[in-house]
């Protein structure tokens, strides 16, 4: 058994030894509840981007940097430098600021559960409990409308057309960028032992104030999404390899949203007990879960230029520029030859996550 594990139950046996080894008629209760589940949203974490691509020179003598992505960072720094010096207005909408800030966030969701507990004393009740919720972490509509403008605006950057090559002619530029979201199905489980305190002793009406902790285990997958964009440079109509693909370059990236499967948490509540006869009653409660704020973004970024003949170097001619180049041969590199990207944090959250249990429940005693 883990660590973690063991505090909640470790908590509850402490509690019971306190009580007397003889268990009087009626100082045992099980209760099982259902009710919602209410979840904060913390936005606090550190950010932090991929380093600049490595510089080098194209074959018109101007800098230019080999990039992993430009769907963001540097990537798209480079990409947007290029079409402002070329007095275009088409840009890059980076995807910086997704992966830069909180946007996988824990749902509000149902819940339901047990609790068995033991009188110790009359103002005293140790209680061990396990509540299952379906709150599911999800990427917030800021994020999906980030996603969708980046994978957009990809298409609309490398679709302006190009300067004139050798002897005049113009090739052609086609651009398709496709995005992928998966929100897929989770839960959380509760597994706690708390210290209930009544507020008073005697009577049908029983209010107390609740303190404990336990573990919280984070089930099923995280959301996901990626970015696939392609671009193909052609020659020229009315040359003599008219139509012929001479450039061919994709761009893919993955966004993860992790978290920890298994934490801490703090219990703090209360609530009110109602008993309709001496063996039964209804009781509502609410509690609110403290856990660390764990969630990160992670992505992933892979560029693949496909090898073709004849060989072919293409560099847009202003400064700083995008240079293309389809074959090893050629001593030349595309800016798009950045090394893989693989399981980069662009944000660490911190802070508390506060989730808040509020159900009725039904209890026996015995």
């Amino acid at each position: 058994m883990r660590r973690n594990d063991s505090t909640a139950l470790g908590i509850l046996f402490t509690l019971l030894a306190i009580a007397s080894p003889a268990a009087a008629q009626g100082q045992w209760e099980v209760e099982f509840h259902v009710g919602g589940m209410l979840s904060n949203h913390p936005e606090d974490g550190t950010a932090t981007l991929p380093a600049a691509g490595a510089p080098f020179t194209t074959v018109t003598g101007v800098p230019s940097r080999r990039e992993s992505s430009w769907y963001f960072g540097d990537g798209a720094v480079l990409l947007n430098q290029v079409n402002t010096a070329r007095g275009i207005s088409a840009k890059i909408a980076a995807l910086d600021p997704i992966l830069n800030s909180s946007v996988a966030q824990r749902q509000n969701a149902g819940s339901f559960g047990f609790r068995i507990s033991r009188h110790v004393t009359p103002r005293y009740t140790a209680e061990f409990g396990i509540d299952f919720s379906r709150a599911q972490l999800t990427m917030s509509d800021a994020a999906l409308a980030g996603i969708e403008a980046s994978r957009a605006s990809f298409i609309s950057a490398f679709s302006v057309p190009l300067p004139a090559g050798a002897g005049g002619n113009t090739p052609l530029m086609t651009a398709t960028s496709t995005d992928t979201v998966d929100q897929p199905r989770a839960y959380q489980v509760f597994t706690t032992g708390v210290l209930n305190i009544n507020v008073k002793t005697d009577g049908r009406i029983i209010p107390y104030a609740t303190v404990g902790g336990g573990v919280v285990v984070n089930g099923g997958d995280s959301p996901s999404a990626s970015l696939i964009g392609n671009y193909q440079i052609t020659a020229p109509p009315g040359s003599p390899m008219a139509g012929l693909v001479k450039h061919d370059e994709t761009d893919t990236v993955s966004l993860r949203y992790s978290i920890e499967r298994r934490a801490f948490v703090g219990v703090l509540g209360g609530g009110i007990k109602y008993a309709v006869s001496s063996r039964w009653g209804v009781r509502l409660d609410v509690r609110a879960h403290l856990t660390r704020n764990s969630v990160s973004n992670v992505v992933d970024a892979n560029a693949s230029v496909a090898t073709l003949t004849p060989v072919a170097v293409y560099a847009i001619p202003v400064n700083p520029a995008v240079q293309f180049s389809n074959n090893p041969s050629t001593n030349a590199q595309s800016s798009l030859s950045g090394a893989p990207i693989n399981g980069f944090q662009t944000f660490g959250g911190s802070g508390t996550q506060v989730q808040i249990i509020v159900v009725p429940g039904f209890f026996w005693r015995f």
